[in-house]
């Protein structure tokens, strides 16, 4: 009995060491692999600043501000400036602290004649490099505006699109 046992350690010890596995097959699939690569476009700051205005005074008193964005790809971009605190764009007002109203509008062009808004009233652009990079806004504050002294100001909300 002990001779069969140890035969049968000593079998199990060398057929262990020699073990080569048997496939009885294969399969084979492929792994789809992918991602989403999204813009980070967005509107990072802006600003319009007139300086001084001199009340009533006879001459239109302009200004040239900008509006920055990154993230951008190359194409094209809308960008929609709503009518600020008035609620209108063809009436646009900054205020003073007291709520007396200083009149004045945005444009999209150097020329000011192109109203800057929203829907048909909107800024298309066409970027020719991805990045960042600004957009030039035109102001107006038409003369003659007898006006109390003090500080205007008001917030236009800009929506970018792409």
């Amino acid at each position: 009995m002990k001779k069969r046992l140890l035969w049968l350690v000593a079998t199990a010890g060398v057929v262990g060491l020699s073990f080569t596995p048997v496939h009885a097959g294969t399969s084979q699939t492929t792994l789809v692999v992918g991602a989403e690569v999204i813009a980070d476009c967005k509107v990072v700051g802006g600003a319009l600043d007139f300086g001084s205005y001199v009340t009533g005074q006879s001459k239109d008193h302009e200004a040239v501000g900008s509006i920055d964005y990154e993230g951008c790809l190359i194409g094209s971009v809308v960008l929609e400036l709503s009518g600020g605190q008035s609620g209108s764009i063809a009436d646009r007002a900054m205020l003073d602290g007291n709520g007396k109203k200083l009149k004045y509008q945005i444009y999209r062009d150097a020329g000011y004649s192109q109203v800057w808004g929203q829907g048909s009233g909107a800024h298309s652009i066409n970027l020719t490099k991805a990045g960042g990079g600004s957009v030039e806004v035109y102001g107006r504050i038409p003369g003659r505006q007898s006006v109390a002294r003090g500080n205007y100001s008001d917030t236009v909300s800009v929506t970018l699109m792409f």
